[in-house]
């Protein structure tokens, strides 16, 4: 059971991503696979995550598995760290981009945030 389990996540490993087209996102995990509306998106989590909601109002979290590489990101090397967040940007701007609740929620300001090294701490999340 064991080997065909390790068979099946060296299988998909390689797969896993996020892919953005104008209407939806598809994000393919280490076990599951899940098209999620744009018009749906009510946020992005820092994990990274997308937050939306179903048709009946329900709230959904969908990580994205390809960018939750390192669990302890504050201790991750700088280069993977800045990369993570360069990619999880790229994710919320096209949210945003978006005519969903995310998208009318205005940008926070944070001065501070900016004069700072730490990519995450400009995400806006």
């Amino acid at each position: 059971m064991l080997i065909t389990f390790a068979v099946f996540c060296v299988i998909r490993a390689p797969k896993l991503g996020v892919t953005l087209y104008a209407d939806r996102a598809v994000v393919i995990g280490q076990f599951l696979s899940r098209t999620v509306p744009r018009d749906a998106i009510a946020g992005v989590e820092p994990l990274p995550a997308l937050i939306w909601r179903d048709a009946n109002g329900r709230e959904h979290h969908t990580p994205i598995s390809a960018l939750n590489v390192w669990r302890d990101v504050e201790r991750a090397p700088a280069e993977l760290r800045n990369e993570i967040a360069e990619k999880t940007r790229a994710i919320i701007d096209w949210a945003r981009a978006g005519d969903n609740a995310f998208a009318r929620v205005p940008l926070g300001t944070d001065a501070a945030a900016e004069d700072t090294e730490d990519p995450f701490t400009t995400l806006g999340l």
